[in-house]
């Protein structure tokens, strides 16, 4: 009974200092621990940040390439609309033509050899000769059936649209993994680790709203993808249509 107070007392007297400078060996392993965890955290918590910085700038520029290439569409759709406008102008023509020679044809057809020896004939080389309609010269001949846009439709917005998904989709598995194996850490590491957190939370919001700009301005593209498609098709069978009927007026004349 006297030694268990002896050692009590013993224990009671031993000085705070002296105490905690002889830490056990496996409260100072756990310490060192812990450290190296924070240390490890903080890291990739630092590369977690890095990574939606540079998927941001990714989609930033990705926002810039779609936006010119609306620009390139919004023309070609334009002069398209303009060809057809001067196809249209050119049929006009071309049917003006066919009644005027039609009509030669039924007032040949409706003299006998007599009467029609007064009549002045008109000269093979008028036709021959006869320009074709300005609009239709401008008119380009080799305008595609549609798969130039085909490939321009697959060639563009479809590999944008790959590599804008995957970055932002390699940036959010990433940041969740990293978020899952983050353990306890210890106050002096909480300020650091709270703000990556918090830049890293403001990004992936951020990469949020681009995403979903990329979608809609990628569907937008391809439905215009899909006009410009339909108006070169019928620009290009006017023009061999055209043609076609211009070939039978010379061979007439």
């Amino acid at each position: 009974m006297n030694h268990n107070s002896a050692s009590t007392k013993d224990i009671d007297e031993v000085d705070d200092d002296l105490f905690i400078s002889r830490k056990p060996q496996n409260y100072i392993f756990a310490e060192k621990k812990v450290q190296d965890i924070n240390e490890r955290t903080n890291r990739m918590m630092t590369n977690s940040r890095k990574i939606v910085e540079e998927t941001q700038q990714i989609g930033q520029s990705t926002l810039e390439n779609l936006s010119v290439q609306r620009e390139a569409l919004e023309r070609v759709e334009n002069d398209l609309d303009s060809i057809n406008t001067m196809t249209r102008a050119t049929q006009k023509h071309l049917n003006n033509m066919r009644s005027f020679f039609g009509g030669i044809k039924s007032l040949f057809g409706s003299k006998d050899n007599s009467t029609t020896a007064g009549i002045p004939t008109v000269p093979s080389t008028t036709n021959a000769s006869m320009p074709r309609s300005k609009t239709l010269a401008n008119v380009p001949s080799n305008i595609p059936a549609g798969g130039g846009s085909s490939s321009f439709q697959q060639g563009g917005s479809s590999n944008i649209s790959s590599r804008a998904s995957f970055a932002a989709a390699s940036a959010v598995d990433r940041a969740q993994a990293t978020a899952a194996s983050v353990p306890h850490l210890e106050t002096e590491d909480k300020d650091e680790f709270e703000a990556n957190l918090s830049e890293i939370g403001f990004g992936l919001g951020r990469l949020k709203e681009m995403a979903m700009k990329l979608g809609d301005e990628i569907g937008d593209q391809n439905e215009m993808l899909d006009r410009i498609t339909d108006k070169s098709e019928r620009a290009g069978d006017s023009v061999k249509h055209q043609n076609r009927q211009i070939q039978q007026l010379l061979k007439k004349g």
